[in-house]
């Protein structure tokens, strides 16, 4: 007959173990009222510019909308990443967000870092990584690990930025 763990070792509960206060991450705004010192800001000085990451999606979308009718601040400009491999629902919609941008004085700008399927099937090519769908030998879904975020979205959206701006 084997024996049970201790009962410390058991499980009762799905709450994760408490830290010991050694072993926790410190709040940022705690730390900030222990000191008793301003926070001192990442990038001080009045920004910019204003720009919205525009993927053409339900949010980004909205965002932007809320923006051309002035419910929020407006943006200086949308930019919108293309990887030059998206569905066709996302052109569609890029096409309507531009022009009720420019009725409303906010372009749209396109920015790119290539064609994410011409790399892919190129063998000369970069190497990057897509979310490929693939289905399991036991019947489950998968999708594989990915870096097209990176390479085809967040390299081109920095680059335009620092063009902008100077």
């Amino acid at each position: 007959m084997a024996s049970r763990p201790p009962a410390a070792a058991r499980t009762t509960t799905s709450r994760p173990p408490k830290l010991s206060p050694a072993r926790r991450r410190p709040s940022a705004t705690a730390a900030v009222r222990r000191s008793g010192q301003p926070r001192i800001e990442r990038y001080p000085g009045q920004p910019r510019g204003r720009y919205l990451s525009l993927g053409a999606g339900v949010q980004s979308l909205t965002v932007f909308l809320l923006a051309c009718e002035g419910q929020i601040p407006r943006f200086d400009a949308a930019l919108f990443a293309d990887t030059g491999w998206e569905p066709k629902q996302v052109y569609t919609q890029l096409d309507t967000a531009r022009r009720i941008g420019a009725q409303a004085g906010i372009p749209v700008l396109t920015v790119s870092n290539g064609n994410i399927r011409h790399d892919a099937l190129n063998p000369d090519a970069r190497f990057v990584t897509m979310p490929l769908f693939a289905k399991n030998p036991d019947g489950s879904r998968g999708m594989a690990r990915r870096q097209c975020t990176g390479e085809y979205k967040i390299k081109p959206l920095k680059r335009a930025i620092r063009d902008i701006l100077g």
